[in-house]
């Protein structure tokens, strides 16, 4: 079983697994690469953070009904 180091980057380089990173004023994990800089998210957070803001402009009140 081979263990993974981190994820391949575009540029052909490996990314590292990083826990402080920025996104929206929110600080969460993700991989980046040091020779070019790319950063990439977990996808399942980010949708969750870019929802969250969506309703945050929204100017409609949600109610929750059980």
């Amino acid at each position: 079983m081979i263990k993974s180091k981190g994820m391949r980057c575009v540029c052909g380089k490996i990314a590292k697994y990083t826990k402080n990173l920025k996104f929206n004023n929110f600080t969460l994990g993700g991989w980046k690469c040091k020779s070019c800089s790319e950063i990439y998210y977990n996808t399942k957070i980010i949708e969750k953070i870019l929802l969250l803001n969506r309703l945050k402009k929204t100017k409609d009140y949600l109610t929750l009904i059980q």
